[in-house]
């Protein structure tokens, strides 16, 4: 996967884990993955810090959070 620079995850349950773990296993770099969760499972956590991820319960102060939703066209 070509490089995408940072990448932050809102909301570590079930959706957010597996976003997580296809992007890893599809070669988004755990240190460029910040997830923004309170109080994420103790898998997730796991998951996390395998990952080389980071976790902050909230959105750090000073940040301006943006939504991006695409869909990628499949012939």
């Amino acid at each position: 996967m070509a490089s995408i620079g940072n990448v932050v995850l809102v909301g570590a349950g079930n959706m957010g884990g597996a976003l997580l773990s296809g992007w890893l296993a599809n070669g988004i770099a755990g240190p460029s993955v910040t997830v923004i969760d309170p109080s994420p499972s103790e898998a997730m956590q796991e998951m996390i810090s395998k990952a080389g991820a980071t976790h902050h319960q909230s959105l750090p102060e000073g940040s301006l959070p943006i939504s991006c939703f695409w869909r990628s066209s499949r012939s």
